[in-house]
């Protein structure tokens, strides 16, 4: 427990020192463009991420177990880690920041530079007041004390690294930055979101791609002339400045989407680390940048393997059709801003979307008629009423 404590100290300095050296990098390459977002959100993931480190139990350790005796463990080993981390999760999220940063709607990069000091500071001061109430052999604020703790068993593992920590920190600050600023900034500029294929295999073979048993998606960015584009973003993130393995942005949008659908809000992060607590490889922390909630693009199933093609094919193979009959085509065009009824810009990309679309797919039209048309109770009357006076006129 005692190294546990020391590498949450050492990695949330690491992780300030290097998220605040990139600020001037971040500024330069993804808001040449104002900043879009509401920085203050960022506070419940900032705790989260070293929750889900308290949460974390290495499954390579449990591996080895008689399948019986993982049974019987745990249990016990999930209810003491899962008190463990909800412990942690109250006393470093609020023990030492005093002024009103984190409350307060922020709109520049530098102050989410103050945001994160601010943050860190609370960690650290969190995890000084912990460990010295545990270690005196006091009960903490939920009431448990160290001897509870270590029933369970989870402090006969190991923990990750202060190196691994902290560049799982940086990385996850990194991605909730990038990918609230896609979305509040696609009505006005390129816009990404991820095709889906339930197939092993598809054209797409680049990084972005990412397959899950029978379905298999990639990441595109799509311009105002409704055509693919090269996403210097990408570029960026895969540098080594970054070090970011792509497929994970197109795993976390696929992990929120079935959790969650077309619902692009922010997520209750402490309930996605609670929820997915095991002693499997479903763990948050397991699945790093590539968890639920931490990207959040939308995602179109188009079904068909050949339309999830590579973005520099010819023509382009575009979101034409999502969901089974094509039914979610309305709520993906809508949650990637590619058609927002009443927006003139929208309008215009819809119009050389659909002229592209309609070569794609032949029932093209027909499919987002069908997805786009809502009946009101009304409309249902009244059609009812016609088709009543219809029949009556037929049998006279």
């Amino acid at each position: 427990m005692h190294t546990l404590f020391n590498n949450i100290y050492d990695a949330s300095n690491t992780a300030e020192s290097d998220y605040t050296a990139v600020i001037p990098d971040l500024t330069d390459h993804f808001f040449h463009w104002k900043v879009e977002v509401d920085l203050s959100a960022a506070q419940p993931w900032i705790t989260a991420v070293v929750e889900s480190i308290f949460a974390f139990i290495p499954p390579a350790r449990l591996a080895a177990l008689a399948p019986k005796l993982l049974t019987k463990t745990a249990p016990g080993l999930i209810d003491t880690t899962k008190n463990f981390a909800g412990a942690g999760t109250l006393l470093i999220g609020g023990s030492g920041t005093e002024i009103s940063i984190i409350e307060k709607k922020m709109g520049t990069i530098q102050e989410l530079g103050d945001l994160i000091k601010a943050a860190t500071q609370d960690v650290r001061d969190g995890v000084d007041d912990w460990s010295a109430q545990l270690f005196s052999g006091d009960p903490d604020v939920t009431g448990l004390s160290i001897i509870d703790y270590l029933k369970g068993g989870r402090f006969m593992l190991p923990f990750m690294s202060a190196s691994d920590m902290s560049e799982y920190m940086f990385q996850v600050r990194v991605a909730w930055l990038a990918n609230r600023q896609w979305l509040k900034g696609a009505s006005q500029h390129s816009k990404k979101f991820v095709m889906c294929a339930n197939a092993t295999d598809v054209p797409c073979n680049d990084d972005t791609r990412f397959s899950d048993g029978n379905r298999t998606c990639c990441l595109y960015q799509i311009t105002g002339k409704a055509q693919y584009e090269e996403s210097k973003d990408l570029a960026t993130l895969r540098s080594s400045t970054y070090n970011f393995n792509i497929s994970k942005i197109t795993e976390a949008s696929v992990r929120s989407w079935i959790s969650k659908g077309f619902d692009t809000g922010e997520r209750n992060a402490t309930e996605i680390i609670m929820s997915s607590l095991s002693v499997d490889e479903s763990q948050f922390f397991t699945h790093g940048i590539g968890a639920e909630g931490i990207f959040t693009l939308p995602v179109c199933d188009v079904g068909n393997a050949s339309w999830v093609a590579k973005w520099t094919d010819k023509p382009n193979m575009l979101p034409c059709c999502c969901g089974p009959y094509c039914k979610d085509t309305k709520a993906f065009y809508q949650a990637s801003s590619m058609w927002r009824k009443d927006e003139a810009k929208d309008s215009t990309f819809k119009k050389k979307l659909d002229g592209r679309c309609v070569k794609q797919y032949s029932e093209y039209i027909a499919d987002w008629s069908k997805a786009a048309v809502v009946k009101t109770p009304r409309f249902t009357f009244i059609a009812s009423c016609f088709v009543l006076v219809a029949g009556i006129m037929i049998g006279l």
